[in-house]
């Protein structure tokens, strides 16, 4: 109302307005959300080796900023926790973290990340929000990951 006045109708109940409002706000994120998921699998594809590394590093922030959504991509962001490139295979591991308990698949292969030199504060945070596990808090014994 603040910033467009003339839209609001006096004639009409404010909670009508409102309800107008909220209907048209979840519709735009539905939208938003069909397009995010029709990306996916293209993202996925792109954590292919054969792309640049800067192209990788997109893709899997591209994924992570998904969340949820991007939970077909798991296999191939598994796959990039192998990349030569360290800030590909942290991403990596951010992305799964934050598709949170649909990457679950994950967790083996962030516990072999984890040896890999730089990229065990990543494969660590990414296995506690899998799994749900408060950074203060630490890993329970059936979560060790392995030692440097």
């Amino acid at each position: 109302i603040a910033q467009k006045p003339a839209q609001y109708d006096a004639s009409r109940p404010f909670s009508t307005w409102l309800f107008s409002v909220a209907n048209n706000m979840c519709k735009n994120e539905y939208r938003r959300e069909e397009v995010r998921r029709a990306a996916v699998p293209e993202l996925a594809e792109t954590m292919s080796g054969d792309a640049e590394i800067s192209v990788r590093v997109t893709a899997a922030m591209a994924l992570g900023n998904m969340g949820a959504a991007a939970q077909e991509a798991v296999p191939a962001l598994i796959r990039a926790l192998k990349d030569q490139d360290s800030q590909v295979r942290n991403w990596a591991a951010t992305a799964l973290g934050s598709i949170g308990p649909g990457a679950e698949s994950a967790v083996p292969a962030l516990k072999r990340a984890a040896r890999i030199e730089g990229s065990r504060p990543a494969a660590e945070e990414a296995i506690r929000k899998i799994r749900g596990i408060s950074t203060d808090q630490p890993l329970p014994p059936d979560e060790p990951l392995p030692e440097n």
